[in-house]
């Protein structure tokens, strides 16, 4: 026996393992038959994906524009009036293009300082270029002859696509043949009618930039496109024309400083009148207050000393009213006796009182009518005890 007939009757398959094995390849091939399938259909929609639809993204929108529309399937040719908004839409190759543009604020940026143009450009690579134009600088020729350089920076924004599309074209050529030259030309304009000296200052300049910002919009709104805001800094003149605009700047700013100082002066000499008829005011309302006060003072003293003289006067009338009822009291009945009995008091603290004590005026000082007689007193109608 052969080793090739040795090995075929040591290795050949059995009959049941042949069944088995074929069922497995039949599941196998039913399986992969499914997974092709799936990824097949995953392939076609990927395709389909890529190349009949378009992502337009935050910050976006776009146009339709019908390159080929066989018997009017599409409709007709060129740019459509339906603007699409951010999301997936539908559009057949080579039949279809959806033109797609910013919404969001771009910028032109006028400005050739190498180091800073370098930074500059290094800066918007990192960002995102499709939203900052940088170029030259402005030179501008003031109305004097001298020319200015000067950075400037245009903000706006893509205001209708399709106006954009008919009137100016697609992709960038807004920026080629639409902003950059009529925002180049308006700057030129309307800064043109300037000195250099007014570029230092911030209103006229202000003020100038919002007639260049005008000026652009009469002539880019048609086109679709509105400029938001004109930015300007860092002019930029010759040596002489500088050496210049200082010494008319250092004689407008004496003028300025002689006109303040004059106005300084009149406003100290208003003051100090103001101040003088204020001191004056001060002390005419002191005195007025001293002499009301002298016043007030005089009345009190004149009341008190009226009040007072009253007082007196109606005390002393009851005092003479208290006098003459008591001497009309004395005058009346029993004012003997009440003398006598006063007289009888005033004897009480004598010590020693020498009397007659025979004879017909002897002291009896039982006798009442003796003892008033012998001390002259008035008669008297009384009587003795019995």
């Amino acid at each position: 026996m052969s080793k090739f007939e040795e090995f075929w009757n040591t290795n050949k398959i059995k009959p049941a393992t042949t069944a088995a094995t074929a069922a497995g390849l039949r599941d196998l091939f039913r399986s992969s038959r499914l997974s092709l399938l799936v990824l097949g259909s995953a392939l076609a929609l990927w395709f389909f994906y890529l190349t009949c639809t378009t992502y337009i993204g935050p910050g976006e929108f776009g146009i339709k524009q019908v390159l080929y529309s066989p018997f009017g399937l599409f409709g007709p040719m060129g740019t459509q009036n339906t603007i699409y908004e951010t999301g997936i839409h539908h559009q057949f190759p080579t039949m279809e293009k959806i033109l797609r543009f910013p919404k969001t604020i771009q910028v032109l940026t006028m400005r050739d300082d190498p180091d800073t143009k370098q930074k500059v450009t290094e800066t918007i690579s990192a960002t995102d270029e499709r939203f900052t134009r940088l170029v030259k600088a402005a030179y501008i020729q003031t109305s004097d002859g001298f020319y200015v350089k000067m950075d400037a920076s245009i903000l706006y924004a893509i205001e209708d696509p399709v106006k954009l599309v008919n009137r100016v074209g697609a992709g960038k050529l807004y920026e080629d043949n639409g902003i950059l030259p009529v925002a180049e030309n308006a700057i030129k304009v309307r800064l043109g009618t300037l000195q250099p000296e007014d570029f230092f200052d911030a209103k006229i300049r202000t003020a100038k930039l919002d007639e260049a910002r005008d000026l652009m919009n009469e002539k880019l709104l048609p086109m679709g496109l509105k400029v938001k805001h004109v930015l300007a800094r860092y002019p930029h003149l010759h040596p002489d024309v500088a050496a210049r605009v200082e010494e008319n700047n250092m004689q407008k700013q004496t003028k300025l400083l002689n006109v303040s100082l004059t106005a300084q002066a009149a406003a100290e000499a208003e003051l100090a009148k103001v101040v003088n008829e204020g001191t004056a005011a001060k002390g005419v309302a002191l005195q007025k207050g001293k002499a009301y006060q002298i016043q007030r003072a005089s009345e009190k003293e004149l009341y008190e000393r009226t009040k007072k003289a009253e007082g007196d006067k109606i005390r002393k009338v009851a005092e003479a009213r208290k006098a003459e009822l008591l001497n009309e009291a004395y005058r009346g009945g029993g004012s003997d006796m009440m003398v006598g009995m006063k007289m009888a008091g005033v004897l009480t603290n004598l010590e020693t009182i020498l009397v007659s004590a025979g004879g017909p005026n002897a002291f009896n000082p039982l006798d009442v009518q003796s003892v008033m007689k012998l001390f002259s007193i008035g008669s008297t109608n009384l009587t003795t005890a019995p």
